[in-house]
């Protein structure tokens, strides 16, 4: 009896095992079946501005410290969004309460972001786009870019400013920069720049 006893406990003991075992490997399989939702468009708004990115994006602050570069207005505000699978993609929108008429949106574009105070780039380099009802300077360059590992990257960039006026005593220039790789640009810019640029609004 005690032999039988024996017995069908291991038997029950076994079933049980491996019915846990059937619970634990259908969890995995559901589990590496499970799809991801797929990324949606979102809307990034602040007090300054709002945009529509994509969700598998990142939205960050990062401002650019122009230094002596341009000592009368030596810091810009910036929201970076960049792609989580490609991080050479980014769009970069940068802010900044204009010190004097001196400083311009075109000069800075002219100087620094397309070209250097040694070798500004040409006035006629820049065009005139058409924005939600403001009128933003465009222009586009390509370089070189120094990786960590000494090596070159190709990259391109398409900067549009503007002088956008709050009040008669206050204006504010913003600049709108995206950038990735000469080689992935286009399709980069057809897939997300395109659209996130045209839904910039001012949020006053």
């Amino acid at each position: 009896m005690s032999t039988a006893i024996t017995r069908l406990a291991r038997v029950t003991g076994l079933v049980a095992s491996f019915l846990t075992l059937l619970v634990v490997l259908s969890a995995c399989f559901e589990a590496s079946n499970a799809v991801s939702a797929p990324p949606v468009w979102k809307n990034q708004h602040t007090q300054l501005f709002s945009m529509d990115y994509m969700s598998d994006w990142d939205v960050s602050t990062k401002d650019l410290y122009l230094g002596a570069s341009s000592p009368q207005l030596e810091m810009l505000q910036g929201t970076l969004f960049t792609r989580v699978e490609d991080p050479a993609a980014s769009l970069h929108v940068l802010y900044a309460t204009r010190p004097n008429n001196t400083v311009s949106s075109r000069d800075l574009m002219l100087k620094l972001f397309l070209g250097s105070s040694q070798h500004p780039m040409q006035a006629s380099s820049l065009s005139i786009t058409a924005l939600n009802g403001e009128h933003w300077y465009q222009g586009s360059m390509e370089k070189q870019v120094k990786q960590s590992d000494g090596s070159t990257l190709a990259v391109k960039e398409t900067v549009l400013g503007i002088d956008h006026a709050i009040s008669a005593n206050k204006t504010e220039l913003y600049f709108i920069i995206c950038q990735d790789t000469t080689s992935s640009y286009a399709k980069t810019s057809h897939d997300y720049f395109e659209r996130m640029v045209k839904s910039f609004h001012f949020s006053s």
